[in-house]
């Protein structure tokens, strides 16, 4: 992992966190998609906030694992992607936890939706779990189906770092440092499980006879 890159992502975190400008600069935008209102906006905002939720997320985590797993027939395929959604997660985690910057203003918004996290805001955690689990999965699919799965992807991170401001739960910082930490984490580890001896039998992609269980 290009540790200059997480280390910039952190500092910049540290820096937009410490600016009062800047966070008022950041208000503005969320306040404007937040006031771009109305029921199906609600609706798709306030499903993504629960669907990648620490609840959710967890187990679309797990079921995703074990997908893997069983299309590939080894352990360690599920292993190897396990550790490419948690590491990028978590390690956007730590990051929040040093940034430790606040959440916007709920009493700013136009249209306050009632969604109030306890955690920190930068960067964000359930655009971070959807760059992690989408990019996964176009990493792991067939070769025939990897643009297309892409550009799926691409369009579900997007439109959760929108709906994250858009509910007032984050600055656009916070989602933009999450889409570009997190993709370069999930090649990360996927290199360097490449080099681990124990998964030397895996692919890249997810087909019944790319992968032989050598347990």
């Amino acid at each position: 992992m290009n540790v200059v890159e997480v280390v910039l992502v952190a500092l910049v975190g540290l820096v937009v966190s410490g600016s009062p400008g800047w966070t008022a600069l950041e208000s503005q935008v969320v306040v404007a998609v937040n006031a771009a209102h109305g029921w199906p906006l609600d609706a798709v905002a306030t499903g993504l906030n629960f669907l990648f939720g620490p609840l959710c997320a967890g187990l679309i985590a797990v079921l995703v694992v074990a997908w893997a797993g069983f299309l590939a027939r080894s352990w360690k395929t599920s292993l190897r992607v396990a550790l490419m959604i948690g590491v990028p997660v978590a390690l956007a985690d730590v990051i929040k936890v040093i940034v430790h910057r606040a959440r916007p203003d709920a009493g700013l918004l136009t249209h306050p939706i009632g969604v109030d996290p306890t955690t920190f805001s930068y960067p964000s955690g359930h655009t971070a779990f959807a760059a992690a689990l989408m990019m996964t999965i176009v990493v792991f699919s067939v070769p025939s189906a990897r643009a297309m799965v892409a550009v799926g992807g691409v369009a579900v991170v997007v439109v959760t770092a929108w709906s994250r401001m858009y509910l007032g739960v984050h600055y656009p910082t916070d989602v933009l440092a999450s889409i570009l930490l997190v993709p370069i984490a999930v090649v990360a580890v996927y290199e360097i499980t490449a080099r681990v001896p124990l998964f030397g039998a895996t692919r890249g992609a997810l087909q019944h006879e790319s992968v032989k269980d050598a347990s």
